[in-house]
């Protein structure tokens, strides 16, 4: 079976962005194409959504 790597990106601090908050037209975003995965952190976290695609295509949704 082949292997998977899996990075995980994180904002400027090193912290999880809110995804509201995360600028979009970033150029980081040019042609990033990936799976992606949103969840609600705090004293109940739970996935949100999950997919995959052109990242910043995907979560402008």
């Amino acid at each position: 079976m082949a292997s998977l790597q899996i990075y995980w990106n994180r904002c400027d601090g090193d912290v999880w962005g809110e995804l509201y908050a995360v600028n979009l037209d970033d150029p980081h975003f040019d042609n990033l194409a990936g799976v992606y995965m949103v969840w609600l952190g705090g004293n109940k976290p739970a996935a949100i959504c999950a997919g995959s695609g052109p990242i910043r295509e995907q979560l402008a949704q």
